[in-house]
């Protein structure tokens, strides 16, 4: 693997990151990919449901949406 692909890599795998602890009612998934470089945002989108095999807003979105059943649960 070249440096290059290695960067982007490691780029996605932070954003990815970013995107699983953030609060989707006070972040974007254009803030996050912007704080990790990613300046063409269907670029990133691609390469991220690529990598993942889902949009970066599902995961975005996800946590919530996990918290929201569990709370339904438990009350």
């Amino acid at each position: 693997m070249g440096p290059k692909r290695y960067l982007v890599l490691r780029r996605l795998h932070l954003a990815q990151r970013a995107l699983r602890e953030a609060a989707p009612d006070t972040t974007t998934v254009t803030d996050i990919a912007s704080q990790y470089g990613f300046w063409h945002f269907g670029r990133f989108a691609g390469a991220y449901q690529s990598l993942y095999d889902e949009l970066p807003s599902v995961t975005l979105h996800r946590q919530a949406e996990q918290l929201r059943n569990l709370s339904a649960e438990i009350g």
